[in-house]
């Protein structure tokens, strides 16, 4: 489940390809683990400025996102440039928080009357909603489904809306609303 969250955030996000995103999914993955495997010294006073292997994987993996991160950036770019998208940066939520600062940029805002573009804020802003998105995502999506599974009635329910609504497609952004049922057994939970 927890793969499943991080792959469609992935895609939500960054609004590339199955292995663009793939590879940032597991980039993100990597250093999660790793913060959380280096966090258990932190009791050590002094400890963040100690030299240590997580801390040099964690550089690199760094080091690497930011440049997978630019080159979506500058995909997206592209593809805007073509005029394949209406929006400066391409979709996605990456696209839309640089077509923010841009717009930001142009208004002159900040207290000097300046606006920096700053990669690492947008790096940054990425890893956090990657990081609090999928791990609530997957245990909202495993509870919901422990639930279906207990409660048989409510999954023939749910199932049988999708199956009137949506017949055999997949579920659009418009369809959603139409979705009562399933609606009312994600939202138990949130």
């Amino acid at each position: 489940m927890t793969r499943l969250t991080g792959d469609i955030i992935s895609r939500t996000e960054f609004d590339t390809s199955y292995e663009t995103g793939k590879r940032i999914f597991h980039l993100l993955e990597d250093l999660q683990r790793l913060t959380a495997r280096s966090s258990r010294y932190l009791w050590i006073p002094g400890s963040q400025y100690f030299p240590s292997k997580y801390r040099r994987e964690i550089g690199r993996l760094n080091g690497e996102l930011e440049g997978v991160v630019m080159e979506s950036i500058r995909r997206s770019r592209e593809i805007a440039d073509e005029g394949r998208t209406t929006s400066t940066y391409g979709r996605g939520l990456l696209a839309m928080l640089l077509a923010e600062m841009e717009k930001k940029r142009e208004k002159g805002a900040g207290d000097d009357g300046k606006f920096s573009y700053d990669t690492r804020l947008v790096i940054d802003e990425c890893k956090t909603f990657f990081f609090a998105g999928h791990e609530t995502s997957a245990l909202l999506l495993t509870w919901t489904l422990m639930l279906l599974a207990t409660h048989p009635e409510w999954q023939d329910k749910a199932r049988a809306e999708v199956s009137q609504v949506c017949g055999d497609d997949p579920p659009s952004a418009d369809q959603l609303s139409k979705l009562t049922v399933v609606s009312r057994t994600v939202h138990m939970h949130t």
